[in-house]
């Protein structure tokens, strides 16, 4: 692996878990403050783990090409 992939794989790392975490605990902020419905809960708990396998495979198919 060259010097700017293992740039490039710290970055999306680093990024998956400082960025995503923050974004997640912001959403239930969000949706705790909004007095969520159940619907909204239910996508919410959907949306995590979809949101981050999306964003693990994302990152490995990035950083292999």
């Amino acid at each position: 692996m060259t010097k700017k992939g293992a740039l490039k794989a710290i970055s999306g790392i680093l990024g998956l878990v400082v960025v995503m975490p923050i974004w997640y605990y912001l959403l239930y902020q969000l949706l705790v403050a909004a007095q969520a419905s159940d619907l909204m809960w239910f996508l919410y708990w959907v949306y995590l783990p979809v949101g981050i396998v999306v964003a693990v495979l994302g990152k490995i198919v990035e950083s292999a090409e």
